[in-house]
């Protein structure tokens, strides 16, 4: 899906995309809390989903990604989990354009044929980054408790507080 020259696209765990995400997600998300995604076990995200946002089609240059995680508490609630934005990037819009088109194809076509009537999505946010998600209509819930050694805090959103011109 094309819009202003960018491109939203799914790829999957292990293809070329996936590989250059894992990177922008180290260098956003790992490296700042000395952290290195290499020592983690990724090995579940084969069975996740996973969106990015690349300058055009064609572009080899990913702006930003996230992945969606299915949950266990039914085929109606997911997670959207390790959104990175390219640092250059930040503060352009290209964050709140993913997590819409994200919540698009979750909310009108839903991911795969188990999960196609999502009703409501949760994300484990950084503290630092709950404005962003309150901005986007998220709702927190619950305390700030500790994930990776930082704060963090759940929030949620439901379908019925989606609208699509987010």
């Amino acid at each position: 899906k094309m819009e202003n020259g960018y491109s939203f696209q799914q790829y999957w765990y292990g293809d070329q995309s996936y590989d250059q995400a894992f990177q922008l997600r180290n260098e956003v998300l790992r490296k700042p809390l000395g952290r290195n995604l290499l020592n983690e076990d990724v090995t579940p995200e084969e069975h996740q989903f996973h969106f990015g946002i690349w300058l055009t089609l064609d572009s080899p240059l990913l702006l930003a990604c996230a992945i969606v995680k299915t949950l266990n508490t039914g085929n109606s609630e997911v997670q959207i989990r390790q959104v990175a934005v390219r640092p250059e990037y930040q503060g352009q819009g290209i964050g709140r354009k993913l997590m819409g088109h994200i919540e698009d194809r979750l909310y009108t076509k839903g991911l795969d044929e188990e999960h196609k009537l999502i009703e409501k999505i949760i994300l484990h946010s950084r503290v630092e980054s709950k404005d962003f998600y309150l901005k986007l209509g998220y709702q927190t819930e619950g305390d700030v408790y500790e994930e990776i050694g930082i704060p963090h805090i759940n929030m949620v959103k439901y379908k019925s507080q989606y609208s699509a011109n987010n």
